[in-house]
């Protein structure tokens, strides 16, 4: 029997691979772009290519450089003077703001080509940067609302993952993660679909 990652309805996906583990099937090894474990096989490459497009984000902070204000020298009336010394104030406080925004902690998006999955971890192919690897004995955490998954991890960022695939995704981490039986109905997944 083929399990496709992507349908009509992934959550109806997600539900078909989880009963066939359940009941003893295994995915079949799929070739991978990725280095692989003694005892460690691939069982989905997604990519744009396949017909699976994601979101990846991590949940991080960032530093941000403020820009030193350069010499400013006012000339003119003390009226006019006040009025220019109080709107650069503003203007740095408004800077200082912005900046302090963009260095919270926050999902930041990193573009991705594109995941692996195999019967140990979760690689992500980001553009532009190395393929990162999440462990499923490392995952703290795992959640999905509808088709967006997110992993919390002990020691590094969480991550989250967005797309139609990725039902079927987390059903299978947690099948490798916890063994047979678990799926959308165990975890409290936020689709009604999941049943």
């Amino acid at each position: 029997m083929q399990h496709q990652h992507t349908a009509a309805n992934p959550w109806a996906a997600a539900a078909d691979v989880r009963e066939y583990l359940a009941q003893g099937g295994t995915l079949p090894a799929v070739h991978s772009p990725v280095p692989l474990d003694a005892g460690e096989h691939a069982v989905a490459v997604l990519n744009h290519h396949t017909g699976s497009a994601f979101h990846y984000e991590r949940y991080l902070w960032a530093e941000v450089t403020v820009p030193a204000p350069g010499p400013t020298v006012i000339v003119g009336p003390p009226a006019f003077v006040a009025g220019a010394v109080a709107m650069s104030a503003l203007r740095r406080a408004r800077v200082q703001h912005q900046a302090q925004m963009a260095a919270a902690w926050q999902w930041r998006p990193s573009p991705v080509m594109g995941v692996t999955l195999t019967t140990k971890r979760l690689w992500v192919h980001p553009y532009g940067t190395e393929r990162r690897h999440f462990t499923f004995d490392s995952v703290t955490g795992l959640w999905v609302h509808h088709n967006t998954m997110t992993l919390e991890f002990p020691q590094t960022a969480a991550m989250r993952l967005t797309g139609a695939a990725v039902p079927w995704l987390a059903t299978v981490i947690e099948h490798y993660r916890r063994g047979a039986g678990f799926g959308p109905a165990h975890f409290g997944w936020s689709n009604a679909a999941a049943g």
